[in-house]
Formats: C-alpha cells, structure tokens, sequence
C-alpha cells in the first residue's frame, strides 16, 4: 500500500480537487430538493410573499387590522411597528421607498421585529378586512337576509 503512494504523489493536487468537487456535487444534489420546495411554496403557491406581515402598512389600514386583534397581540404590533408621519425627518428620507409616506402616516416594521410571532395574528386580520371589503365592494352578492332552513334554503 505505501508503494502506492509514491506514485499518487504527483496526483495529490488533483486528487484533492476531485475529492471537493464530489463532496460539493453530493451537497448541491441533497440540498436541490429543498430549493424546489422554496420555489413551489413560496414563489408559486404564495405569489412571491414570504410572510404574511408587511413591510410597511398605512395607518388606515393599520387602524382596521387592529380592530382583529386581542389586548396582546396589539402590544406586540405596536411594539415591533413604527408610525411615521409626514414632513418627518423620518419620512423624508424613507420617501423614495414609500411614495404613500407624502400624504399620510405609514407604520413601518423594525429591523429585529420577529415576525414569527405576528404572521399568525396578522394573516387571520388581513383575512378578516379583506372578506369583509370584498362584501362590502359587491353587496348584490350577497345572499338575501333570512333564516336557513335544514333543507339548506333560505326563507
């Protein structure tokens, strides 16, 4: 066996370069299934959006989304969510990101905000708001007011 080695001695270099590039072929072949994942969930099922909780909101539709939440979660928004107005020094230099910030307020969330905590809160209030807008855009919709019998029609 060690009279092998005198020969591979010449090798080494590109026996170790082989040696890498099968290690990395064999991570980029485990880790493409996960990559596809990412691609299914969150680029075609989901649109694009990683996460339920925006970047930025205005402070109208702030105002309906808290009208959703208990006592806590509502401490936890605020917490993690930053209001600035208008005319601000805030507000002048976050302009060119959000052009809505030269008319009215907008809540902006923190850099360490954990989003973790309000995916679940906000995507049950954006649900609500947007059932509920969605109602009052298309009333004819609507079905007529009355009872449900238990043959499922309305009287």
């Amino acid at each position: 066996m060690l009279k092998l080695f005198k020969y591979l001695k010449p090798y080494i270099l590109s026996i170790l370069v082989c040696t890498a590039l099968l290690f990395l072929q064999a991570n980029m072949d485990l880790a493409l299934p996960d990559y596809m994942s990412k691609i299914v969930n969150t680029g075609v099922q989901q649109n694009g959006i990683d996460s339920a909780v925006p970047e930025a909101l205005r402070e109208s539709q702030m105002d309906k989304l808290m009208q959703f939440l208990d006592e806590e979660e509502k401490k936890v928004v605020l917490e993690n969510w930053t209001l600035v107005v208008p005319g601000s020094a805030d507000a002048e230099n976050l302009i060119d990101k959000y052009p809505a910030l030269s008319t009215e307020a907008v809540f902006l969330l923190g850099e360490d905000a954990i989003t973790e905590d309000l995916e679940d809160s906000f995507s049950r209030a954006f649900m609500s708001v947007a059932a509920i807008e969605k109602m009052l855009s298309d009333p004819q919709r609507l079905p007529d007011a009355g009872f449900l019998t238990a043959s499922g029609r309305y009287v």
